[in-house]
């Protein structure tokens, strides 16, 4: 066992052999790559890259940090069919067949492949405000900081959804199964007018001739229907449609996918994702169902969050080998959006940083940016940014104190209504004060404290509380003091 230090984390690396996911095999043949591979024929020339991973924008289209060109050449399959980029959206999972450059930040993308997680109603009495989850064709899903909705169909966000909204989202599964959402957007089809959809792992087969299985706690009933691409069997990875009755659903189609991301030897592979079970140690996991090894060389970047870990979120580069692992050269972990800031842009420098209420914050390759704002700009980038645009930013702590580094930046038009969101620091004996990222909140005039679960609490139990905890600031006055927020809306806190 050896270890290794690199970056910002140390993580213990041994071998371990651990069994796939069944249901499909690598890349070509009759297999299809990805767990949403969507059956489009084999590209030409062969990919000797393989990404799986969140469109962070346009232009070209990016995922986990690189640009892949895209022109006439490239296939595009969404939701099983032929399809094209304005098709797609920033938040969205997609896998990217194509090269990548020796400079490791830019590609060519022969094809993108698109499928939604879960398409379906929200079951009536699922929302569930204080935990940040719902629930469709019985699977779990979970809202984020990392989170996007469309701003068409559901422009207040979570507090948009309503019970039996037919919705569709994109997201990764985690180690129970469930469904971490990067992207949710409202049906704009008219209701039973397209099958409802759900990706997922096959549980609860009895064997043949059985035509019934479980995903998740969706029960599953597929008379008449023969699974296409593969052989039925407990494990399997499948892609179902049908229609649904509050937990049943009835399929129409059943395709078993390929689990991983179909890497074919020596190929370089990025993969996104949370670990999953099978989970052997930090060196020997999974992301989704694509096994991932690491090795004495492998850098680890932990941004400041703990170890790799079951339900951790990770990013996975390196090449597969010729069981179709991917043997890692880096491991870079991606903790929950947990800092926000919502205003006007103070000031910008190039190549990234923008300014926000006092708080200096960095924009990168793996920013996702997108403009909901009136001048909708179609491929969202630093160089449409302006001094006093009103934006939203998410991300986790920056490489400088009291800085961020953006995971999404959301462009919106004015509104007077600013926030800050960070992990507090009080003194003792002091309830006017506290200070957010290096901004001091001054609450002399602040009407309403609450804890998490939203609830009324007084300024002085906020305060015994406050030290270390992550809290929003909000206000609906407009903000002249460099690095002093007037808490005039409410604190709250984000988490117990």
């Amino acid at each position: 066992m050896n270890i290794f230090n690199r970056i910002l984390g140390t993580c213990i690396v041994g071998a371990a052999l651990l069994a796939g996911c069944g249901g499909g095999g690598g890349y070509g043949g009759s297999s299809t790559a990805g767990i949403n591979g969507g059956g489009a024929p084999t590209p030409t020339p062969t990919p000797t890259a393989f990404a799986k991973g969140v469109i962070t924008a346009f232009g070209s289209i990016f995922v986990n940090g690189v640009e892949f060109s895209t022109g006439s050449s490239t296939t595009f399959v969404v939701d099983d069919n032929p399809g094209s980029q304005s098709d797609l959206r920033v938040g969205q999972v997609v896998t990217v067949l194509g090269s990548v450059n020796a400079n490791g930040t830019t590609g060519t993308a022969t094809q993108v492949t698109f499928n939604f997680e879960v398409e379906g109603p929200v079951a009536g009495g699922s929302i569930n405000l204080p935990a940040v989850t719902f629930t469709v064709l019985g699977q779990v899903i979970h809202v984020n900081g990392s989170t996007l909705f469309d701003n068409s169909t559901l422009p207040n966000g979570f507090a948009s959804l309503r019970d039996g909204d037919e919705v569709e989202i994109s997201g990764y599964r985690d180690a129970a199964g469930d469904v971490i959402a990067t992207r949710i957007q409202r049906r704009t089809t008219p209701a039973g007018t397209v099958p409802f959809e759900v990706s997922g792992v096959v549980s609860a087969w009895p064997g043949s001739p059985s035509t019934t299985f479980k995903l998740g706690s969706l029960d599953v009933q597929y008379p008449g229907v023969t699974p296409r691409n593969g052989t039925m069997a407990n494990g399997a990875c499948v892609e179902v449609k049908g229609s649904a009755a509050v937990t049943l659903l009835t399929a129409a189609s059943v395709e078993i996918k390929s689990c991983g991301i179909g890497g074919t030897s020596g190929a370089h592979g990025e993969v996104e994702g949370i670990v999953t079970q099978p989970f052997v140690s930090a060196s020997d996991f999974s992301i989704g169902a694509q096994r991932v090894i690491t090795t004495g060389t492998t850098t680890l970047v932990t941004n400041g969050a703990s170890a790799v870990a079951l339900n951790v979120k990770v990013e996975a580069e390196g090449s597969f080998d010729s069981s179709g692992n991917l043997v890692a050269t880096k491991i870079e972990i991606k903790p929950d959006n947990s800092l926000r800031l919502l205003g006007d842009i103070s000031s910008l420098t190039a190549p990234g940083t923008i300014v926000i209420n006092g708080v200096t914050v960095q924009l990168g390759a793996g920013t996702r940016m997108e403009d909901k704002s009136s001048a909708n700009q179609s491929a969202l980038a630093f160089v449409h940014l302006a001094q006093s645009n009103y934006v939203e930013v998410r991300g986790w702590p920056g490489s400088a104190p009291n800085t961020i580094a953006a995971m999404i930046l959301e462009r919106n038009d004015p509104r007077v209504l600013f926030e800050i969101q960070g992990v507090a620091t009080t003194t003792s004996n002091n309830t006017t004060t506290l200070t957010i990222l290096g901004v001091t909140i001054d609450t002399a005039n602040t009407s309403s404290f609450k804890d998490a679960s939203g609830a009324q609490i007084i300024r002085a139990t906020f305060f015994a509380q406050a030290n270390g905890k992550v809290v929003k600031a909000g206000s609906r006055a407009t903000q002249v003091v460099p690095n002093v927020f007037a808490a005039e809306h409410e604190l709250q806190f984000q988490s117990p």
